[in-house]
């Protein structure tokens, strides 16, 4: 297990995630409550762009929250989480989190019961507000992943994490297989809520844990529509204390349609040393139209985009790298085709954005760590480099255990 997992992150996923997490054998709901508190706080030579100017990925349509991070020093992240899991098969999370300096909010907020519970198998119903299971990056912040920034393929696709009220069914057994099918209300990106609105998805995991090796493979596809979509990525409550000075208006009418893969690989050489592996790799398409308040046009898309990830964990040291590659396509029809094109920022002529970014972390004790990035960025036509020092303080602050 990488250096990044440690006790906190270990804690959160146990609790928060038990119908993932614990995928390799059937969930132990041991009573327990605890309160737990994480900040990422880091300093930045350069952003994406420039202070009071959107960002956008030419090609892509943005939306959700996929706003650039902030030069110069961020509180990055903030979180309080609660977990609770009952002594009647009744467990949930609540958690409050704030991004770069934004407002106080409640990013989670559900409850989880198990339905069934043989000897071999079980099945849970979840439901609240809640990010998407189908992929184990949805699930990460600044402090539980290795690097600091988002993967670009999610900003892009999912408008940086999934997280939406909606309703989950999970199977799994003491193999290590998984099944899961989501449905959501459609208040994030790349769908709606209301009439024409509404995403669900579907997805499988299975792992296998060894004495050395551990591994997961899984994959997912999900289906969201949207009607009179725009981007509100620096409205309140979405910008994460980001303003710019203004946005030209326009909509999306469609059908957006994901599915992803995903690899990780864990491979402890002795009690010091573990390489690890992290890749995933995801396909969009979009059927719809563009319009602003006089023209529109019809919109076809294709895109795909991932990353790999491997990474040496040597006792307290941890060094990464990830490179990251979208290849994105847009074909318009329509008279007004081109000029909804430029508005939209969808035509990239021939640029496919890529990233790479080289990350050293060191464990200073259990409940802190250091980290230092380099990143050549070319998510924009012209290439960019920056460089970060951070700070990860995790701490559990109060349990209570009943035995």
């Amino acid at each position: 297990m990488r250096i990044t997992h440690h006790r906190f992150v270990s804690t959160v996923l146990f609790l928060a995630l038990p119908s993932w997490a614990w995928g390799h054998n059937e969930i132990n709901l041991t009573p327990n409550t605890a309160v737990d508190a994480a900040m990422v706080v880091n300093y930045r030579s350069d952003s994406s762009v420039e202070k009071g100017r959107p960002w956008y990925v030419t090609g892509a349509m943005m939306g959700g929250e996929a706003v650039p991070a902030s030069e110069d020093f961020s509180v990055d992240d903030l979180f309080i989480t609660v977990t609770h899991v009952g002594e009647d098969n009744v467990y949930g999370l609540i958690k409050l989190a704030s991004h770069q300096g934004s407002d106080a909010a409640f990013e989670h907020a559900w409850l989880g019961y198990r339905l069934v519970s043989k000897e071999r198998s079980f099945l849970n119903i979840e439901a609240g507000r809640m990010a998407g299971l189908f992929s184990p990056a949805n699930l990460q912040h600044s402090d539980s992943r290795l690097m600091s920034e988002a993967n670009l393929a999610l900003d892009v696709f999912l408008g940086r994490q999934y997280i939406d009220n909606g309703l989950r069914l999970l199977w799994g057994n003491d193999r290590g297989l998984s099944l899961g099918v989501e449905t959501w209300q459609g208040e994030a990106f790349p769908a709606t809520s209301g009439d024409g609105g509404g995403a669900s998805d579907v997805f499988f995991k299975y792992q296998n844990i060894s004495r050395n090796v551990s591994w997961s493979v899984g994959g997912w596809y999900m289906q969201a529509k949207a009607a009179s979509r725009s981007d509100t990525r620096y409205e309140s409550g979405h910008s994460h204390g980001v303003v710019v000075d203004d946005i030209e208006a326009y909509w999306f009418d469609g059908d957006t349609s994901l599915y992803g893969v995903h690899l990780d690989v864990q491979w402890q050489v002795s009690s010091r040393l573990t390489f690890g592996l992290d890749t995933e790799w995801l396909w969009q398409k979009v059927d719809g139209s563009i319009r602003d308040e006089t023209r529109i046009a019809k919109l076809e898309s294709e895109a795909n985009g991932g990353w790999i990830e491997p990474s040496i964990s040597f006792q307290r040291h941890t060094v990464g790298l990830r490179y990251e590659q979208m290849v994105l396509n847009n074909e318009f029809s329509g008279v007004a085709g081109e000029a909804l094109a430029a508005l939209a920022h969808l035509n990239n002529t021939g640029h496919n954005p890529t990233r790479s970014t080289l990350v050293y972390r060191y464990q200073i004790q259990p409940t802190l760590a250091l980290r230092a990035e380099l990143l050549s960025d070319k998510s924009l036509p012209q290439r960019e480099e920056r460089w970060l020092v951070g700070l990860i303080w995790e701490k559990n602050l109060w349990r209570l255990k009943k035995e």
